[in-house]
């Protein structure tokens, strides 16, 4: 009779166990041909289970708000291609804990669109491919302890970006041929320089101080997080949102460098201190951008350089007197299409008794004349944007 007992107790025990684990511990796997409908697998799932989608077009805008594996597998044409059809994203991960590995996203299209779209925390994005998307190749926003590893992004608007998305892990990811191979905006991040942007190492330091980045370290864009005194010299950075980003960086030099079709070409935010000097600007959208986001962007000293050809010159959006202390002087500025310089609120646009040389003033018919043929217009300099003013603006002696 006790035997009896405890051999249904024992039972009755497996089948709760049985029960219990046929909910939640065994995943279950789905196998999908480009004849069949991913999000229809999505939708059908229980989290934790596994997606295997097989080669071929399968032309969808997935949505994944499940911790899922979804898996590429090649059965014999190639990576599967998940197309957006050219509206959307080709896929979005919005719930936390997702795996994607071995698929290629292509076809995206739409303001902060992507192939593969991360508003989530805690994925894994491996072996992947975003190609030919008129919108971001992979996007990070407001996400974090993210890792990206062994992805490939091309011709795309963006290759990689990240927008307020913090402590992510980048390893072994390569951008090539996009109009802006990487962004990373108000964001701190892990990311080596095992990252490539045209074959050359992306450089993003992390409160990091006393380094010098030059030529022989052949960086294909560098970002500054909470540094000081880094020396970034001699390079040729092109391709980029920003070519050299500061974020909350102080005491640090930025000399002799070219930067050229970047959104930015040096873009600081709340960063004080720092030295931007001999480098050559052209073809960006903004020579030199100055803005404050939480704390203040200050102390700045912008000389000797020359920013020409792109949109804007130097442009300041620093609201108010909080920006009147960066001194920007004897720098060249001719054939910006929007304006040579740009400042919301004050700045010294020259040192006392040296402006800079403004290509639309500095002669005769822009109204520059230098009566006492010093070298510098009698008038000043009304900058753009706000009330500052260069009260010493160069006349060209060319006119």
């Amino acid at each position: 009779m006790i035997n009896n007992e405890i051999y249904k107790s024992v039972v009755v025990c497996l089948i709760a166990i049985l029960f219990i684990f046929s909910g939640t511990g065994f995943a279950g796997t789905t196998r999908i041909t480009p004849d069949k409908s991913i999000q229809n697998a999505i939708y059908e799932s229980r989290p934790g289970d596994i997606i295997e989608i097989q080669s071929g077009t399968h032309f969808e805008n997935v949505v994944v708000t499940k911790p899922l594996v979804i898996r590429g597998v090649d059965t014999g044409s190639g990576l599967p291609i998940i197309d957006a059809k050219g509206k959307g994203s080709a896929i979005a991960l919005l719930a936390n804990g997702v795996r994607l590995e071995g698929l290629n996203f292509q076809g995206a299209s739409g303001w902060e669109e992507a192939g593969i779209l991360i508003k989530s925390n805690g994925n894994t994005v491996i072996n992947c491919t975003a190609s030919n998307n008129l919108a971001i190749g992979i996007y990070l926003v407001g996400g974090s302890n993210n890792i990206l590893m062994n992805n490939e992004a091309f011709n795309c608007n963006f290759g990689i970006a990240l927008n307020l998305s913090s402590n992510n892990t980048l390893r072994n990811n390569t951008m090539q041929g996009n109009m802006n191979n990487f962004l990373s905006g108000y964001s701190s991040n892990d990311i080596d320089t095992s990252n490539k942007i045209e074959g050359r190492p992306l450089y993003y330091l992390t409160n990091k101080t006393d380094i010098v980045i030059d030529s022989s370290s052949n960086a294909g864009d560098v970002y500054c997080i909470g540094c000081s005194n880094i020396t970034i010299k001699d390079l040729t950075i092109e391709d980029n949102f920003a070519g050299i980003y500061f974020q909350n960086t102080s005491d640090s030099h930025i000399l002799n460098n070219s930067l050229r079709n970047n959104s930015m070409g040096i873009f600081f935010v709340d960063s004080e201190g720092n030295y931007i000097e001999e480098n050559i600007l052209t073809d960006n959208v903004y020579g030199i951008y100055l803005r404050v986001n939480y704390l203040n962007c200050a102390n700045n000293t912008i000389t000797q350089n020359n920013a020409s050809k792109n949109d804007y010159g130097i442009f300041l959006n620093i609201e108010g007197n909080s920006g009147q202390s960066n001194l920007i002087f004897n720098n060249t500025l001719i054939g910006n299409k929007k304006a040579n310089a740009y400042s919301r609120g004050q700045a010294k646009w020259d040192n006392g008794s040296v402006g800079n040389h403004y290509g639309d003033y500095d002669g005769p018919a822009e109204g520059c004349n230098d009566s006492d043929r010093y070298g510098f217009c009698d008038s000043p300099y009304k900058i753009r944007g706000g009330p500052a003013v260069d009260k010493y603006p160069i006349k060209s002696i060319l006119k």
